[in-house]
Order: structure tokens, then C-alpha cells, then sequence
């Protein structure tokens, strides 16, 4: 019909193509939610089924893509559970090399990922990706038991424009470019997440944002273990444990025996927290531990057992960073135990 057709062609070029000798219309699965918004424009109504994906299993693959590398989605009354992502190369991806948003019983399972975002177009109209990504799609779509282990992730690079914070997704420059700041996370794991372990993975080369984060930038996050993991050359925080939306604090987060090196502004950083118990891990030229960023104050944290030695790498933000990230580290070159 044609107002499909119209619908289709108010998608991104990148996201739908023709076939003239079929007549069909190939496009990005990804496009979806926005093609079901034109089609509304045109007096289409769509009906969800509630769709149940379970039991799904992707490994050995070796995977390069214009786009995500590889992603579950639960949506509206749909469901995803207990998928199995397992030793998968993801290199060069132009967007998160894996993406789950929804669901629950996911396992991320010894994969290998380099290159997110390094060859994207810098004229793209919206190139956003961390390496490994997790999300509740702000709290309407919780994740429940999640697994990331034995993954590494090694070489994230960030996009972004000079007027970035109005319009992140128009016409990106390189960050080395623009100066400005667009993070691109190794591992992300936010907004509504529980039951949450992220242990034994490797990330390096991280210049435009943090080794490892849980929390959420809309809706708050619970029950997490943060253990074993080796972060180097973070350059927004080695990890960093928040809640910047509603919801409350994220809280019962143990981070454990993770060894973060040449990391700035600190090893660490926690915003909005409770319940948090940073022990017995390690932290190399990273900063002191009267680095670690507590901002506001976390409510019945412990820290013991913890090692520092070695200044932290100078901010690259310059004078752009925020108040709170200002605040966070000292710039001492001492070595403290606490």
C-alpha cells in the first residue's frame, strides 16, 4: 500500500532498501519501533502478541557489522529468558557489540570484542555504542539474572559533537575532535537490573568512559556482584556504581578483587549508592583511595582491604568535566590501604 511505502521511506536509508525486481523492502529490525510510529501517522495500529523467546543458545560466531553485533529485546508483553551469548568475536561494530534490554536468565560468556565504533562514518547519523550493554529500557523492562563472564573487551571508542548534550544522535565528530564528552562504556549494565554478576572479564583501551558500570541513568539498580575483573587505560573511571535517575539509590552492589590500572579520574567512583561493599581490590596508577568518588555519600558502604599506589592519568575531559567528577579524586601520589 502506499502509505506503508511512505512509511518506509521516512526511515534512514541506512535502515531500509529496495528491491526492485521483487518489489520488497528489506529493513533493519532495529527500525521497528520507528516504523510502527509512521504507520501510526497513517492510521495503523499495531497489537503486541506477547512473543516468549527462551532457551536460546549463539556461539562460535565470528561477527563484523554496520550495526549492533548481537542483541535480545523484550518488549511490551513479549519475554526473553535464559539465552546463552558464548564464545562469539565481535569486531568493529558500529553500535553495542552485544545489546540485551528486558528479560531474565541471560548469560554473556567468554566472547571477545574489539573495535566498537572505531571505523563509523563521523558524518553517521546515530552511532552509539558501549562493548557489552544491559539495560531494563528504563524500568519497563526489567533484567533479571544476568551473567557476564569471561569476556574481554578491548578498544571502545567514543563519538560524539560539540553540542552533544542537546543532540547526541545528529551529525557526530570524533571525541578526539570535539572535546567534548559522549561515554562509550566497555561493560554497561543499568536501569532496573538485579541479580547482576560481572566477573573474570578483561577491558582495555577505554578513552571515552568507564571500564565497567552499574546502575542507571533512569531507574536504579540491585543485587550485584562485581568480582575478578581486570581493567586498564578507563578513562572516565575504572568502574563506576550509580543512580542518576528515579528509583532511588542503587544499592547491595559488592565490587570484589577487581585490579584497575592507569585509570582516571580514579579507579572508582560511586554516586547515589547504599548498601556497597568495595574489598580487597586493587587499584595501579588509578589514583589514592581517598580518590575513590563518593558523590552524594553512599549510606552503609564499607571499604577495606583495598591498595592504591600511583597517580592517575590526567583527566582527558580538561576543564569540561562535571562538578561531581571535579570532586572525586585528588591528584597525590601515595600509597594507602584502608
Amino acid at each position: 500500500q502506499s502509505d506503508v511505502v511512505a512509511a518506509l521511506k521516512l526511515l534512514a536509508p541506512t535502515q531500509r532498501s529496495y528491491n526492485k525486481e521483487t518489489h520488497e523492502w528489506p529493513t533493519d529490525l532495529l527500525a521497528l519501533p520507528a516504523l510502527l510510529e509512521h504507520l501510526a501517522a497513517f492510521g495503523f495500529h499495531a497489537v503486541s502478541v506477547g512473543v516468549v523467546q527462551t532457551g536460546g543458545t549463539v556461539e562460535r560466531a565470528t561477527i563484523t557489522s554496520f550495526g549492533f553485533g548481537v542483541t535480545l529485546f523484550s518488549r511490551n508483553n513479549g519475554t526473553t529468558r535464559n539465552h546463552r551469548l558464548s564464545n562469539l568475536t565481535i569486531r568493529k561494530t558500529w553500535g553495542h557489540a552485544i545489546c540485551v534490554s528486558g528479560g531474565s536468565g541471560c548469560e554473556i560468556l567468554g566472547s571477545r570484542i574489539s573495535g566498537v565504533n572505531r571505523n563509523a562514518p563521523v558524518t553517521d547519523d546515530c552511532v552509539f555504542g558501549h562493548g557489552i550493554a544491559v539495560d531494563g529500557n528504563a524500568g519497563l523492562n526489567p533484567v533479571r539474572g544476568l551473567v557476564v563472564r569471561n569476556n574481554s573487551v578491548t578498544d571502545v571508542h567514543g563519538l560524539a559533537r560539540p553540542d552533544c548534550a542537546s543532540d547526541p544522535c545528529s551529525k557526530h565528530v570524533r571525541c578526539e575532535a570535539a572535546g567534548f564528552r559522549y561515554r562509550f562504556e566497555g561493560i554497561e549494565v543499568g536501569d532496573s537490573v538485579s541479580g547482576a554478576e560481572i566477573s573474570h572479564n578483561t577491558i582495555t583501551n577505554i578513552p571515552f568512559g568507564y571500564g565497567i558500570y552499574y546502575g542507571g541513568g533512569n531507574t536504579a539498580s540491585e543485587n550485584a556482584l562485581i568480582a575478578d575483573n581486570t581493567i586498564a587505560a578507563a578513562f572516565d573511571y575504572g568502574i563506576h556504581v550509580d543512580s542518576r535517575g528515579t528509583g532511588g539509590r542503587t544499592r547491595n552492589v559488592s565490587i570484589v578483587r577487581n585490579h584497575v590500572t592507569g585509570s582516571s579520574p580514579a579507579g572508582l567512583l560511586l554516586s547515589n549508592t547504599a548498601d556497597v561493599r568495595v574489598i580487597s581490590n586493587s587499584f595501579t596508577d588509578s589514583g589514592p583511595l581517598s580518590g575513590v568518588g563518593v558523590a552524594p555519600a553512599c549510606v552503609g558502604c564499607v571499604m577495606q582491604g583495598n591498595a592504591a599506589t600511583g597517580a592517575a592519568p590526567r583527566s582527558i575531559w580538561g576543564g569540561k568535566e562535571k562538578t561531581d567528577d571535579k570532586e572525586s579524586y585528588l591528584s597525590t601520589n601515595e600509597r594507602t590501604t584502608t
